[in-house]
């Protein structure tokens, strides 16, 4: 009984991974051989599992916001509503599987985009682009286009230092992807790779996708970091000697209200 006292408890993240191979071997039991599926089936099947293993968790959960779904992006809707009346015509974002928003900043900045191109065994080429050009790249765009209008003050060095991620499920890989600003210039690159398991024999397949969305949720905790930082330390950009109240008076389109109606029409 002298070796019970060196026994340690497993920690929060021991236990996840456990049981996230327990899922897969149930996973991959009931689709052994790779039968045809939709977007849905696979995702629910072969990917959410590793998602939710290594989202953030606990204390540091409540600072984001992850969802699924055909979520519309409040970066793009933004971007397409300069110089034009939204009470016309109310432009929306880009529709993505999966979006995580940084709750600990009033505005919600998106962080990491989520696209899951088709089900299996592959989608269609045109499908791969399309989501890979318009809602990756240029949804990361938009998100930082939007950080950095909602940031004006921000410094060279802290707009170069910007970075917003995505990533894409084609079939059984994964790629993800990194985008930023340098020098005036919008750069878009795949950083990572890797493939899903396809057997319950391929156990180092799992490991290099958990480890893959596990540094991918790490990167997106630091840009969150960053970026209160950099929203803590927000100068003002306009001192209030400049502010001229009867200025912004006049710039405002004050909508007349309608005529006062005569009491005795109520009744």
């Amino acid at each position: 009984m002298m070796f019970e006292n060196n026994v340690q408890e497993p920690t929060k993240d021991q236990k996840r991974i456990r049981r996230l191979m327990e899922v897969c071997d149930e996973r991959l039991d009931e689709n052994t051989n790779r039968t045809p599926s939709t977007e849905l089936q696979h995702c629910l099947k072969n990917f959410l599992h590793f998602v939710e293993a290594t989202e953030p968790r606990g204390q540091l959960g409540k600072e984001f916001d992850c969802q699924w779904g055909d979520k519309s992006l409040s970066a793009t809707s933004a971007r397409k509503s300069i110089q034009k009346d939204p009470q016309s015509r109310a432009p929306i974002g880009k529709k993505c599987d999966y979006i995580v928003l940084c709750k600990s900043i009033a505005w919600n900045p998106e962080l990491l985009i989520g696209e899951v191109s088709g089900g299996l065994p592959r989608c269609p080429q045109w499908k791969f682009w399309h989501d890979l050009l318009i809602k990756c790249a240029l949804g990361s765009r938009d998100c930082i286009w939007r950080i950095l209008n909602e940031m004006p003050y921000l410094t060279r060095n802290d707009i170069e230092s910007t970075k917003i991620y995505s990533f894409q499920l084609v079939g059984s890989s994964l790629y993800v992807y990194c985008t930023d600003y340098y020098r005036g210039v919008f750069r878009f690159a795949m950083v990572d790779y890797c493939t899903l398991p396809v057997s319950i024999y391929e156990t180092e397949q799992r490991k290099e996708v958990y480890c893959v969305m596990k540094g991918l949720f790490e990167s997106i905790e630091a840009e969150a970091k960053q970026l209160v930082q950099l929203a803590k330390g927000k100068k003002r950009v306009r001192p209030m000697s400049d502010y001229d109240p009867e200025a912004a008076y006049k710039a405002l389109k004050v909508v007349p209200s309608p005529p006062d109606k005569n009491e005795n029409e109520y009744y």
